[in-house]
């Protein structure tokens, strides 16, 4: 028999942060499918890594779209992502925002905008 951890303490506010976030979500099925897209973002040194990923994706989800952000990957890495089916290459522009995104990829402040910007064009191709 297991017994039970001890109870997480979670503040009232971010319980209702995420409750109110929750609104937001929706169910992934077949009538919802048309309308998402994935994303993936990396630089070259976790080029090996994202190729689980998007192996994953096109197993699982086979012909679905998949857009893959370069974050500073080599030639022969993007010519390598390239010749993968279903994939849709992008260059993140790191010239249009502050310095700081290209000194420091760690810092993740990319993250929400190529997810803001793939979700605008996805929605503007249906």
């Amino acid at each position: 028999m297991t017994r039970p951890g001890r109870k997480f303490a979670v503040d009232i506010h971010l319980a209702k942060q995420i409750k109110q976030m929750s609104k937001h979500f929706f169910v992934l099925n077949e009538q919802t499918m048309d309308k998402f897209v994935f994303v993936m973002a990396a630089s070259s040194n976790h080029f090996e890594e994202s190729m689980d990923g998007v192996a994953s994706i096109q197993h699982h989800f086979p012909g679905k779209k998949l857009f893959y952000y370069d974050l500073g990957l080599h030639h022969q890495q993007v010519l390598r992502m390239k010749s993968w089916k279903w994939v849709e290459y992008r260059k993140f522009d790191f010239t249009i925002y502050p310095k700081y995104f290209d000194e420091n990829l760690r810092m993740v402040g990319w993250k929400p905008i190529i997810i803001q910007v793939s979700s605008l064009i996805e929605n503007h191709w249906h």
